[in-house]
């Protein structure tokens, strides 16, 4: 693993909120910043308040520190491009599946993303396998497995247009 870079959290709230106005062609301000994420980890992570209808938002950016979205390699080097690429293509391909944060914006020179948060507080598939019976692990286990089925079908002989998603952001970045 590469050094984590130290990154300014209110340069990255002011990159996002630029990312989001050339996306939605306002300007907008986020503020009620919350940082998610603890100092260790690969990406900064931060929730906030998107003024002008206070809709909540996720602000991701990568810490690497040899981050480069220029890099012929970007899709393997960096999980953010990945990220990138297939939030995209889902938001093209299906954008009313519900399969996950809706990719509101980005700025791939800066590697960050802007998501539509889901909701705070939301359950997760470890607490059920954990801490609940075998029924409650079961119940979960089979609605992983038809959220993942879904996500299949939706993505089926999508090659071609993940490419594309991902030169969108990323022009120089060789696809997998």
């Amino acid at each position: 693993m590469t050094a984590l870079r130290d990154l300014d959290q209110e340069e990255v709230v002011r990159a996002a909120e630029a990312a989001l106005a050339e996306a939605t062609g306002e300007a907008l301000r986020i503020g009620d910043i919350e940082t998610l994420s603890e100092k260790a980890q690969r990406n900064l992570i931060l929730r906030g308040k998107v003024s002008g209808g206070g809709r909540s938002v996720i602000i991701k950016a990568t810490r690497a520190g040899d981050y480069d979205a220029q890099a012929e390699n970007a899709f393997e080097a960096f999980g953010l491009v990945k990220e990138w690429a297939a939030t995209a293509l889902l938001a093209a391909r299906a954008p009313d599946a519900g399969h996950g944060a809706r990719l509101l914006a980005g700025d791939a020179a800066r590697g960050i993303l802007v998501f539509a948060d889901i909701g705070a507080g939301l359950g997760s598939l470890v607490e059920p396998l954990r801490k609940g019976g075998p029924e409650a692990a079961e119940r979960a286990l089979i609605s992983y497995a038809v959220a993942l089925g879904r996500l299949h079908a939706d993505t089926a002989a999508c090659t071609q247009e993940h490419a594309e998603a991902l030169r969108a952001g990323f022009p120089t970045a060789r696809p997998p």
